[in-house]
């Protein structure tokens, strides 16, 4: 998305801060089990950083501990470093999370539909996340106006204003998230496979969608998916994870012609390879008399 500049495929743009620094995050259950192990991360403003791992890698759990969504009563999450906008914390504690989160730090789900109230409409969830976020839209009519700006941002008509989740597209679910996390204007969208369980065209209208709004929004994008196509197309950087680790972290362009861990050169070897199907030769006719 920006073309940014890293040390050694690595964790910081040249001349500038990042938005988001990360030091040895860990997370672990309370019988013991490690759901992240030690992780660092960087995200520099205005880029899309890709994050992916098989099943059970811990790309949910990376979301949910940078939202400062993990369920303290069950799990302990700690880091030897946490700073977002320069300001240094550890992982983010309850009264902070709900400085930042929506805010500064939007989240995508990957189940849209199941994310959004099935008996309010559209717009008054929406209307909701605005005055929450915005306090200069207090008004009424601000409010109507900001929600159908919301909504237009998305490709959507404003009339899905008067709609309600259940008689929307997985797709156009997806597209109201989008908008709600957008609509207080953060500098950091966490999206957690966000195109899970959408057809292939739905799919790619979501992405599209949320990077160019995400885009234009001037915001960084960590997007989470377990597909490395979908990750070629819109990621500056690649973060690789393997069982609660990250073991590789570089260029998106640098994954795919030089990957060096071995969990990454066997994602990078299980994509597809298409191959061009050969026109069906006409068979020669037999000659007279031969059955």
């Amino acid at each position: 998305m920006t073309g940014a500049i890293y040390e050694d495929g690595g964790a910081i743009r040249l001349g500038d801060e990042p938005l988001l620094h990360v030091r040895d995050l860990r997370v672990v259950d309370r019988t013991g089990g490690s759901l992240l192990d030690g992780v660092d991360l960087d995200v520099a403003p205005g880029e899309c950083l890709g994050v992916i791992g098989s099943s059970g890698a811990g790309k949910s759990t990376l979301v949910r501990a940078i939202a400062g969504l993990i369920d303290r009563d069950r799990f302990d999450v700690d880091a030897e470093r946490f700073s977002f906008e320069g300001r240094s914390h550890g992982a983010p504690r309850r009264r902070e999370r709900r400085r930042i989160l929506g805010r500064r730090i939007a989240v995508v789900a990957q189940d849209a539909a199941a994310t959004l109230h099935p008996m309010l409409t559209i717009g008054t969830q929406l209307a909701q996340v605005i005055r929450r976020h915005r306090p200069e839209c207090r008004a009424k009519r601000r409010v109507e106006r900001a929600v159908a700006d919301a909504l237009d941002g998305v490709g959507l008509d404003p009339a899905f204003a008067r709609r309600h989740a259940h008689t929307m597209s997985g797709g156009e679910c997806q597209r109201v998230s989008i908008a709600m996390a957008l609509v207080g204007s953060p500098s950091l969208v966490l999206a957690d496979e966000p195109t899970a369980g959408l057809d292939v065209v739905a799919q790619q209208g979501v992405i599209d969608r949320l990077v160019t709004t995400t885009r234009a929004h001037g915001a960084a994008l960590v997007f989470v998916s377990h597909d490395l196509r979908v990750l070629a197309d819109v990621a500056d950087r690649v973060c690789v994870l393997d069982r609660g680790r990250v073991v590789e972290t570089a260029q998106t362009r640098a994954i795919f012609d030089a990957p060096v861990h071995h969990v990454t050169r066997a994602l990078v070897a299980a994509l597809p390879v298409l191959v061009p199907i050969e026109p069906a030769v006409e068979a020669e006719a037999a000659p007279e008399g031969v059955a």
